[in-house]
């Protein structure tokens, strides 16, 4: 039986340049996801909010699948302030839905802003409603001094954990945490891990891709992260620092600079002081179909954030056979080998990550080994799964409903 999915992906808008303000890996993960779900028996609507590149326009995907782009949240509002426009974006989706007949099966609300519509829209239609947070406010408070929620938010989400038919989130480590914060029944929590595109992500020869990027036999660290505090890109900067003799080691960034410009002259400004400007590249969006290019001429990826609910851009690059450092806190310990296929740091800090960039920087038989784990490791994961298991949330959700 065909199934009419209606996904909500309010703030972020699913086909946007990747690394753009309030882009990543979330919006992979949605285009991802929903493309794989189309191809088997379901039919679905992303709903997201209209932007400069799609203006209140249906951008068909496939035959099963197109993004719908309403209007309802002005121009250049922050994701914070858009709480407030969200009875106009949900007064538009429901015009939409009654003049096209359409009549939906179940709805899935990404992120909290989302949640807030999908909670009422489900209750008016009398369909099933999914959550996926992708990240918990309480958490991001808890994991960055400095991070500040709404009291919007932190209602939003306790109300979507607990009203909500089925929470689905990447890693067990998430779903602990959802049940210690709001004390849900396990039954609702469906542990599905992201994926990685395999087509696309797999290994490249790594001299040749550095020749094509200019890289020339520089050891190369590469990091891929919005610009934001959380990210905890001057922890790398200040570890690179303190490596003896980094006069051959160029840290790249990918992530948009030029909307997140707070963010990128706090990171000048450390760069400067630190004497680094030789050693450092942003590079702004890169384009996802090139990233496999820049993972594969990487010597090692770097995700130093203070929270990731899963950490998708460790996953390509392990994908890609480049071995990845990341947080002990971070989402990608589920599917990183400590010692293996990469590093866990213990604590955030410039000293832990340093000592682990020379060791990877400075034992290339040791990197090529802990990237051939990394490859079969990333291997497992496939967004096939993934859909295949969303899709049985859904199914089991309409039977009962």
């Amino acid at each position: 039986m065909l199934k009419k999915i209606a996904v909500l992906s309010i703030h972020t808008c699913p086909i946007n340049n990747l690394g753009e303000k309030h882009s990543g890996g979330m919006n992979v993960y949605i285009e991802s996801l929903y493309k794989e779900l189309s191809s088997s028996n379901c039919s679905i609507d992303i709903f997201t909010k209209s932007h400069p590149s799609h203006p209140n326009e249906i951008i068909q995907i496939s035959p099963s699948l197109r993004v719908i782009h309403v209007e309802g949240i002005p121009e250049n509002t922050d994701k914070n302030d858009a709480f407030s426009h969200l009875p106009n974006v949900e007064y538009n989706i429901e015009h939409f839905v009654s003049n096209h007949a359409i009549k939906y099966d179940i709805i899935h609300s990404h992120y909290w802003l989302s949640g807030s519509i999908g909670l009422s829209l489900s209750s008016k239609w009398k369909i099933p409603h999914v959550s996926t947070f992708h990240t918990l406010a309480q958490k991001k408070m808890l994991a960055r001094v400095g991070e500040y929620e709404t009291n919007d938010r932190l209602k939003v989400e306790s109300t979507m954990a607990e009203n909500s038919d089925s929470i689905i989130i990447s890693t067990k480590d998430e779903a602990e945490t959802i049940q210690d914060i709001y004390n849900i029944s396990n039954e609702k929590l469906n542990v599905i891990p992201g994926g990685v595109d395999l087509n696309l992500f797999k290994p490249k020869n790594k001299n040749q891709s550095k020749t094509k990027l200019g890289l020339n036999a520089e050891k190369i660290i590469l990091a891929v992260a919005r610009l934001e505090p959380l990210k905890g890109l001057d922890i790398l900067i200040s570890a690179i620092y303190k490596i003896e003799n980094n006069s051959d080691i160029i840290l790249l960034i990918a992530g948009d600079y030029l909307n997140n410009t707070n963010e990128f002259q706090r990171l000048k400004t450390i760069i400067n002081g630190l004497d680094l400007t030789k050693n450092i590249k942003f590079l702004g969006n890169i384009d996802h179909n090139k990233m496999p290019m820049y993972m594969s001429a990487a010597d090692v990826l770097v995700m130093p954030s203070y929270y990731e609910s899963f950490g998708l851009a460790a996953l390509e690059a392990m994908a890609c056979g480049t071995p990845v450092i990341t947080s002990r806190n971070s989402g990608a310990k589920t599917f990183i080998e400590q010692g293996k296929s990469g590093y866990l740091i213990p604590w955030n800090c410039p000293e832990h990550y340093a000592e682990r960039l020379e060791i990877l920087l400075k034992n290339p038989i040791l990197r090529a080994n802990m990237g051939q784990k990394a490859n079969k490791q990333a291997n497992k994961l496939s967004w096939n799964t993934a859909a295949t298991k969303t899709d049985l949330v859904y199914s089991n959700l309409i039977k009962s409903a």
